[in-house]
Parts: C-alpha cells; structure tokens; sequence
C-alpha cells in the first residue's frame, strides 16, 4: 500500500522536473511542473527588472556626473561701464582695467579653469579683450575673480564709439571663451564659448530685469553667501 516517488528531472535549463508518485495497480501522477514553471518564471522576469534597474542607474549616473561646462557672469553694472568708458575718453580711447566676474560650478565634483578669456565687439568690430588668471571652483560652488581688461579701437571705432557715448546710445557685446579641465574625471578637458552677451550702457535697457542686458544672477550683490 505504500507509494513511491521518482524524480524525473530538475529545473535546470528551462526544463521542468517532473514527479511521479507510483500507485497501486502501476498508475502514475505527475507532480510539481506547474511550480518548477512559475520559479523558472518568476527567475526571470526578475532577471529583467535587475537588468532595467541597472541601466535606469547607470544612465541616471551618467546623467548627473556627465560634466557641464562652469557658467559666467560679467557683474559690472551700467554705472561702472560708464565710470570705465568715461576714463577711456579721457585716455584717447586706451585704457587697461580690471572688472569682477563671478563664475559657478555646477558640477558635484571641482572644475579647474584653465582659460578665460574673451574680446569686446562694436559693430562687428574688436576694440579690446580680456583675460583671467587660471583658477580651482569647488563643486557647485561661485567664486567671485577680477579680470583684466585692455580697450584699444581704432581711431575710426574711437570716434563712433565717443559719440555714441556722449549720445547714451552706447552699447557692445562680449565674446567670452571658457576652458575646463576636471581633475576628478581623469582630467577630462571641456571648452565653452559665450557669445553675445549684451553690455547696454545707454541706460535703455534695466540691467536688474536682465531682459538683453548681461546676466548678472551669479553675481555677489545677487545673492547671499550666508
């Protein structure tokens, strides 16, 4: 009266096991393929969802880590140009100066600033450049730096310029150039270029609305260091 149980296989490569229990009279009842199925099943659709999860990590990494290029604001105000321009007339259009910038990190590691620099443009017409000492900015992090400035036009773009100047129709535009270089990423190098940034001297634009005027958002009397 006793029964016997004889396995016929394992769960091993996509088979499934198959028991059979010997009853009386020779008859046979197979047991637990439907189980064996629903754990091959279940194996691997978790299989599918640890392989989605990795991805959807690895891009998510990607994606935060991925270096993006420090940001650049020019935070003389309308004042100080005219203060700049002024001295500038009075130096027959010649002049060296420094003006402060504020550059941010947005990156969660630090970004060393290999090169900035840049030239001011009237009239699709150079009149002077500028340039930066190389610098280190911690992660997502603002430091404030002078640049130095030269202005030297032409005699023609000199005598334009003053008379814009003295009209309140003076404005330009700068061309900035930015190289990074990013220690933590194995010195992986990233260069930038700002162009266009509108300097409006005339007073016609409102330097606080930001509305074509240089953006000025990073700059220190923008926001609070505490």
């Amino acid at each position: 009266d006793n029964s016997t149980v004889e396995d016929y296989g394992l769960c091993e490569e996509g088979v499934a096991s198959k028991s059979a229990i010997m009853l009386k009279g020779g008859a046979t009842s197979t047991i637990g393929s439907t189980s064996c199925i629903q754990s091959l099943f279940t194996w691997g659709t978790m299989k599918k969802v640890l392989a989605a999860s990795a991805a959807g990590a690895a891009t998510a990494l990607t994606v935060a880590y991925f270096p993006r290029p420090p940001q650049l604001n020019l935070c003389s105000t309308e004042v100080d140009w005219k203060y700049i321009l002024s001295g500038m007339v009075a130096a027959n259009m010649q002049a060296s100066f420094e003006i402060l910038v504020s550059v941010y990190n947005p990156n969660p590691y630090s970004v060393y600033l290999d090169d900035v620099s840049g030239s001011f443009i009237h009239d699709n017409m150079e009149f002077g450049t500028f340039s930066m000492d190389p610098t280190l900015i911690d992660s997502q992090a603002i430091t404030d730096d002078l640049v130095s400035v030269t202005f030297n036009p032409g005699e023609w773009e000199a005598f334009v310029m003053i008379t814009e100047y003295y009209a309140g129709a003076l404005n330009f535009t700068v061309d900035a150039h930015l190289g990074s270089t990013f220690p933590q990423l194995f010195n992986t190098s990233l260069d930038v270029s700002i162009d266009n940034i509108l300097i409006d001297v005339s007073g016609a634009t409102s330097a606080s609305s930001n509305e074509g005027n240089a953006d000025r958002h990073l700059c220190k009397c923008n926001y609070d260091h505490n």
